[in-house]
């Protein structure tokens, strides 16, 4: 009885485990991104949001680059997800980030990204921690990983 038990539940979680899928891919024109999609509550989620060396183009300073990752999920429509982060209070936020993606057929992934702001983290600090940035909409694409 234990035994069945056991092998039910490893089945179980086994299917669940099944239901996560794991994208990477990149900025043009550079930068890697990565994220989950994952199944639960009968919709689909992108979780885990991070990027590495997303373009800022242009910043006070001269161009820069930004890493960091979304702290909360965002849910999954007619194949497409939309979200905007902001960093500061919401009526005058230091940086905002706004992502668009499409999940496409065959494991493909596409969108849009964005980051702007008064005080926008930046990845190479000699200058300052923090920049008056634009980075203008920035297209990624990103694959399934098997």
């Amino acid at each position: 009885m234990t035994i069945a038990c056991v092998c039910a539940l490893t089945a179980a979680v086994g299917a669940a485990a099944a239901t996560t899928a794991r994208y990477r891919g990149s900025f043009q024109p550079s930068g890697s991104l990565r994220f989950a999609l994952d199944h639960r509550g009968g919709h689909r989620w992108v979780t885990r949001f991070a990027f590495s060396q997303f373009p800022l183009a242009n910043c006070d300073h001269g161009a820069n680059t930004e890493t960091s990752s979304l702290s909360y999920d965002v849910r999954v429509k007619d194949r497409s997800f939309h979200t905007v982060g902001i960093v500061g209070h919401r009526k005058r936020p230091r940086s905002e980030l706004i992502l668009r993606g499409t999940l496409g057929k065959h494991g493909h992934a596409s969108g849009t990204m964005r980051v702007f702001g008064s005080a926008v983290p930046v990845d190479d600090t000699s200058k300052s921690a923090h920049d008056r940035c634009d980075s203008g909409v920035v297209d990624w694409s990103a694959r399934r990983q098997r």
